[in-house]
């Protein structure tokens, strides 16, 4: 008798603990909008967060209104992430002071690609800047990954040393596009390390963009 009353309050114990311990999910904004898009799983003892792949439409600018403060921390996003379905970032108008390096993102393809582009669709008004110092940090934006579309916006390199590529598309980037953007960069550039799009991956689209200074145009290393 005493040891089925023991095995009962253990049984009891077992399922009090479990009750105590319970798993909850915590969604910080509903509909893909923001930014770590994390559940929460966790008791008071020991958290997990489960991610969540990203996808829809989300927004960059300094206001805290936004997704996202800086591109900086929306790549972050999406590497960390991945994607799960085609995802627009909308950037508010302003001068963002970064450098951009975007890797291979998890989930993207054809169908599910990722874009950045100015809110107001005037490439005026979104200015990527950069200076670099070297020919190790040589680009304003490079691109390391697949289907990656930058549209309506300007990205300029402001140094004016010998070190003045804009956009950099590498050779495992493939089938991105740069769509009605101003690539900016210093007017009294050499030719060599000094292209305003350089492009070594394949199938990658360039279409209606002004390309104003710097020492080449476009350049191909390889690719198409």
């Amino acid at each position: 008798m005493k040891k089925s009353i023991l095995i009962f309050t253990l049984m009891f114990l077992s399922f009090f603990f479990i009750l105590k311990n319970n798993i909850f999910a915590e969604v910080s904004k509903f509909n893909s909008k923001q930014a770590n898009n994390s559940i929460s799983t966790n008791n008071d003892a020991n958290g997990q967060n489960v991610l969540l792949p990203m996808s829809g439409y989300y927004s960059i600018g300094a206001d805290s209104s936004n997704d996202f403060s800086s591109f900086t921390s929306a790549v972050l996003s999406l590497d960390t992430n991945g994607i799960s379905g085609p995802v627009t970032f909308y950037v508010m108008p302003g001068n963002y002071s970064e450098q951009i390096t975007i890797p291979s993102i998890s989930g993207a393809s054809s169908t599910n690609t990722i874009t950045f582009q100015s809110y107001t669709q005037d490439s005026s008004s979104v200015l990527i800047k950069y200076s670099p110092i070297g020919i190790n940090d040589n680009w304003v934006v490079k691109l390391n990954g697949d289907y990656i579309n930058f549209k309506d916006i300007s990205m300029q390199n402001t140094a004016t040393n010998a070190y003045n590529n804009v956009v950099v598309i590498s050779y495992n980037a493939n089938f991105n596009k740069i769509q009605n953007c101003r690539i900016i960069g210093f007017y009294g550039a050499s030719y060599q390390n000094a292209n305003l799009i350089s492009i070594s991956g394949n199938n990658n689209s360039i279409t209606n963009n002004l390309l104003l200074n710097g020492g080449n145009g476009i350049y191909f290393n390889s690719g198409s």
